[in-house]
């Protein structure tokens, strides 16, 4: 494009541009490979794809670790000469059918676990541990599955359990696959270094809130020389039950 054609009114706009194929790799890329396409000698046409590939990939230096990588480059180097290409390329020739497939969809877990702070984890769990033959190993897994239990039942209740309990709850999520053995007996596990925290401790408590603040509100009147409310007690800080740290009846609360 020359002054004269911008001078008489001939630019030319993108919305009067075809749409390009793979925006990713922009205007220039799409006007070589159909310059590509245009090319009747078929030795020049190779060499010149091989070069486009190279600046393909030179726009894309992030994929090269990706797997396949130059065939990737060579699928997109067809679409964006709409499948009308014909060079010695290294790959197949992509499928346009294949490629216009739409991916069949995921179907959504629609199953509800029998015991909500269990999940489906822990059904899943007890079904390869029924699975396995008797021996050492199963036996492992159905105490730390009683653990396990245990653990998750104590958290979200806030409750203890009898080992009782847990047996009856292993065999009817396992639907009688697990059964524990005699004896057996379930204790609390820590999960990742650390117990689960229970739900209740993280409950707003306004009573103990109310009281924090009144606190922080005397502590910093008391403290500030220049508020004419300030206690000027001599003896504030040899009160005994005072929380102060120089005094001698200080004590930390447990």
């Amino acid at each position: 494009m020359n002054l004269n054609q911008v001078a008489g009114g001939e630019m030319e706009y993108n919305t009067q541009r075809k749409n390009l194929i793979i925006a990713e790799y922009g205007r220039n890329i799409q006007n070589m490979v159909e310059y590509v396409c245009a090319t009747e000698d078929s030795v020049e046409r190779n060499r010149l794809a091989l070069a486009v590939i190279q600046v393909m990939g030179q726009l894309n230096p992030h994929l090269r670790d990706v797997p396949d990588f130059k065939h990737k480059l060579w699928d997109h180097l067809y679409v964006m000469a709409d499948f009308k290409l014909d060079i010695d390329s290294p790959f197949p020739k992509p499928d346009p059918i294949v490629l216009a497939a739409k991916p069949i969809p995921v179907p959504y877990n629609t199953t509800v676990p029998k015991v909500r702070f269990y999940g489906k984890g822990i059904e899943m769990l007890l079904k390869k541990c029924g699975e396995l033959e008797e021996g050492e190993e199963r036996k492992a897994f159905a105490q730390a599955m009683g653990n396990l239990m245990k653990t998750y039942h104590k958290a979200w209740n806030d409750e203890n359990v009898s080992d009782e309990a847990i047996a009856n709850q292993m065999v009817e999520l396992s639907k009688g696959l697990v059964t524990p053995y005699e004896g057996m007996s379930f204790r609390y596990e820590k999960l990742q270094g650390k117990n689960i925290p229970n739900n209740n401790q993280f409950r707003a408590n306004p009573t103990n809130n109310n009281r924090n603040n009144k606190n922080f509100k005397n502590n910093n009147r008391n403290n500030n020389p220049n508020n004419p409310n300030r206690n000027n007690n001599p003896n504030r800080n040899n009160n005994p039950n005072s929380n102060n740290p120089n005094n001698s009846n200080y004590k930390f609360k447990k």
